[in-house]
């Protein structure tokens, strides 16, 4: 099994007729060789398309028809191992990060045959890449070649990965300026050379590759490119993506690789025996095992998908991806902290700041700056927090020159206080925190003005520099509030790193929120409708949050939130009761569903709104009657989403129940989202088969249909692993 790729050597192309181009860069300036400066993870080489979808499409049409397209017949030398054995720890060096598969949202054309389906998944998400750059002997030729690349799962819902060997480069270390790509998921070509595209054929974006062209060793074999999207579809919608995991520590007992090699045309899989090649640190290697069809993963297969083949079934999770042979055996790169790196600046490639510009920003260690509970009061905290999509968690940039920029909350400017009232990010220098805090002035003081510095190696991420000191904002590890501290270094700490992705700010049609003083319990009506309107927005905005992450679209839930103060509710007659939804239109109700407050309750906790959130998802959960199993969803929501801060631990659990409902089976469906293979979307699943079985749906039967697994069975191996693991399970949390 011989490797049969292509080596780029190339001078740089300087052909101005040649229409797709990209814009390279990378860490040093233009007049070096494009090698990344190294944080805690090389930031690799990047390059960007400068041609529209539409014009990408015109030129391979055009070189088509010209007939101008030659295959490249150059081939990489064969990698010789270093002789140094790993260390104990190489083989999984780094932080391990996964994802799961997904399947295609859009039916297509198909032509799989018959397999698992994750088999299926991985045939459809799986396909050839076109590789074209022009020929700089001969100006009228373009050199083509091809590889294999498969989707994998993104906030972007765009990326595919491959090999970096697959990467044309110039002679200076950078990805060759003119070269364009075309991603063919589910390719193959018939004995009489009829080509199949069964779900059409994808421009690129963007292109990272992990390492660089002279010295990275070939166990970082990767790269990873971006797609355009066609008629607002992403390729993952269309075609599914693999889960990924970055960060392997211990080796599967087979892995399965996957390719279209160049002598076949067709998808081919090798199922391997793997062990740890001789590198430090090392690739996969894979010994052994059949392939489909008639030909092994040669020339063309590189870049495919190296997938754990223990799971293959249930959902391809991939791990690394093909990149050659060594002897007669196939090796893999394995994807550690430097591919993740590329794999992550790409989703948020090209969003860098601009004035007007509603974005998110989000740490290094994946925690968005957010708005701490909502809060409007000038002096309010802000955290980093792991990804809700509120609007608390959007920034609106306003470019006040010299590049800095005001970075407002989005959330307190749709509710009202702009202008003067705006509420801007503040470095409150008393305490080295950040905060949001009433604008100074027309255009704001130097602690509310920040500026965005590229951080070299790192593309799409930037340390973001207060104007007062030049102090950089950074994020705890876990979630608390940000500081604002020295940079520690020309480029910050990582700590201090901050990516943009870009808001579409069409807002969703607003969603009506009535209120109801029907007995107010002795209590100041004005300062009780105060806090309701205070609560308004966070109604609104949560509301689609919730319907989206409880039902999916699954079923419709009509539009309206009616809340009710009622101190002579009888569920009040209960002193733990703070609020209760009340599922039955009641004439005193205005004939409607209706979330009901106990007065005293708001009065002595203004701030709790997690109790207003748990009623809110039983309303969107519509289920008349799920008892324990929907109290423990709306508490999930509530502890594990909303805000994890209030998630419980082991020891508020113990010695409970699995169907005790709140805390117990909130705490009980968090272990099920992490052991499942549908991850936290196990509830999403969960919550729409009690709505299935209506009125008194039981709780065992629900989990029983969706997990295979009733509440006692769970229950039973969840203490049995906390008893194993127990500093695994101090205080779980699937967001942890």
């Amino acid at each position: 099994m011989r490797r049969h790729a292509v080596t780029m050597t190339l001078a740089a192309a300087s052909l101005a007729a040649a229409l797709p181009t990209v814009q390279a860069y990378a860490a040093t300036p233009a007049t070096g060789p494009a090698v990344s400066t190294p944080g805690t993870a090389d930031g690799g080489v990047h390059a960007r398309a400068t041609a529209t979808d539409a014009q990408q499409r015109a030129f391979w049409t055009e070189q088509e028809k010209k007939g101008t397209l030659r295959e490249f017949k150059g081939q990489l030398k064969d990698w010789k191992p270093k002789a140094e054995q790993p260390k104990a720890k190489e083989p999984g060096a780094g932080r391990t990060v996964k994802a799961p598969a997904t399947a295609p949202r859009q039916k297509g054309k198909s032509r799989l045959a018959a397999g698992s389906q994750g088999e299926n998944w991985l045939r459809a998400s799986t396909g050839r890449i076109r590789i074209a750059w022009p020929d700089e002997k001969n100006p009228a030729t373009w050199w083509v070649s091809s590889c294999t690349g498969n989707v994998i799962n993104s906030d972007s819902k765009d990326t595919i990965a491959t090999a970096r060997h697959c990467i044309p480069h110039d002679d200076q270390g950078r990805i060759n300026p003119k070269a364009t790509f075309e991603f063919t998921p589910g390719y193959s070509k018939d004995a009489d050379g009829t080509e199949h595209a069964p779900n059409g054929k994808w421009t690129f974006r963007s292109v990272g590759v992990v390492g660089d062209f002279t010295n990275a060793p070939q166990t970082s074999d990767t790269a990873f490119l971006t797609l355009n999207a066609q008629d607002g579809t992403h390729v993952q919608d269309k075609v599914g993506a693999s889960g990924f995991q970055f960060g392997l520590s211990t080796l599967p007992n087979r892995v399965v690789i996957a390719g279209i090699p160049a002598k076949s045309d067709q998808f081919h899989t090798c199922v391997r025996e793997p062990y740890w090649g001789p590198d430090n640190p090392p690739q996969i290697l894979g010994k052994g095992g059949p392939c489909s069809g008639d030909s092994d993963l040669s020339g063309g297969a590189s870049g495919g998908p190296l997938v754990n083949g223990d799971t293959l079934d249930s959902g391809p999770v991939q791990i690394g991806n093909f990149s050659g042979s060594l002897g007669e055996d196939a090796a893999a790169a394995v994807w550690r902290d430097a591919a993740y790196t590329v794999f992550r600046s790409l989703q948020g490639q090209g969003q860098g700041p601009a004035h007007d510009m509603v974005t998110t920003l989000t740490n290094a260690n994946n925690k968005l700056a957010d708005l701490y509970a909502y809060r409007k009061e000038s002096g309010s905290p802000v955290y980093g927090y792991h990804n809700t999509g509120g609007q608390n968690q959007q920034w609106h940039l306003w470019d006040r020159g010299d590049g800095y920029f005001l970075i407002e909350s989005r959330y307190t400017e749709q509710q009202g206080l702009s202008g003067s009232d705006a509420r801007v990010l503040d470095y409150n220098f008393s305490n080295g925190t950040a905060w949001s805090h009433q604008v100074n002035g027309n255009g704001g003081s130097d602690n509310q003005l920040w500026r965005f510095r590229d951080t070299p190696g790192r593309p799409g991420w930037y340390t973001v520099r207060s104007k007062r000191g030049d102090q950089c904002l950074g994020a705890p590890d876990g979630e608390g509030s940000l500081t604002v501290a020295s940079c520690g270094g020309t480029d910050g700490l990582d700590s201090q790193q901050w990516k943009l992705d870009k808001v579409t700010t069409t807002p969703a049609p607003a969603v009506p929120v009535t209120l109801q003083m029907v007995n107010a319990g002795g209590y100041d009506p004005n300062a009780l409708r105060s806090w309701f309107d205070r609560s308004r927005g966070l109604l609104q905005d949560q509301y689609g949050k919730i319907k989206q992450f409880m039902t999916g679209g699954a079923y419709e839930v009509k539009p309206g939130i009616n809340v009710v103060f009622d101190a002579g509710h009888p569920s009040f007659s209960s002193p733990g009761v703070a609020a209760v939804f009340d599922p039955n239109p009641k004439p005193q109700y205005n004939n409607e569903k209706s979330i009901i407050l106990r007065p005293d309750y708001v009065t002595k906790n203004p701030g709790d709104t997690g109790s207003l959130i748990h009623e809110l998802t039983h309303q969107v959960q519509d289920a008349a009657n799920g008892g324990w199993l929907n109290e423990g969803q709306a508490d999930y929501y509530r502890k594990y989403v909303f805000n994890v801060k209030e998630k419980p631990g082991v020891d508020r659990v113990r010695g409970t129940d699995y169907n005790r409902g709140y805390d117990s089976t909130a705490f009980l469906l968090n272990y099920i989202a992490h052991k499942h293979p549908a991850g936290e979307g196990i509830i999403q699943k969960i919550n729409n088969e009690v709505r299935r079985q209506g009125f008194g749906a039981d709780g065992d039967r629900v989990l029983t249909t969706i997990t295979g697994k009733g509440g006692r069975q769970w229950w039973t191996e969840m203490w049995n692993d906390i008893q194993a693991n127990p500093t695994r399970w101090t205080n779980p949390g699937f967001h942890d």
